[in-house]
């Protein structure tokens, strides 16, 4: 089953263009890892916020500028970061960074 990758802004539904490249990276890296919906939230200008699963919005965000290469390595170790604060705040270590 393929992930269903959502872009949001202000919680509304987000289009953006010229991204082809990097959301077919994100949707391969999406289902290669087993997740059913990977969520970007555009935070500011440049900066969108990840949520994987329906879980809270991680603290980890991709520039937006990202997105509009075709640098798959880039692209997939900023997901690789993002899996890692999932997996970390999951089993419970969160509560111990300030």
């Amino acid at each position: 089953m393929m992930a269903t990758i959502t872009f949001l802004k202000n919680n509304q539904p987000l289009e953006l263009e010229n991204i082809a490249v990097a959301l077919g990276i994100i949707q391969n890296w999406a289902d290669r890892n087993e997740f059913t919906s990977l969520t970007l939230h555009l935070e500011s200008e440049n900066k969108l916020r990840l949520q994987l699963e329906d879980e809270a919005v991680l603290s980890h965000w991709l520039d937006l500028a990202t997105l509009h290469g075709d640098d798959s390595e880039i692209i997939e170790q900023q997901l690789d970061f993002a899996k890692l604060e999932y997996r970390r705040r999951l089993s419970g270590f969160g509560r111990f960074d300030r």
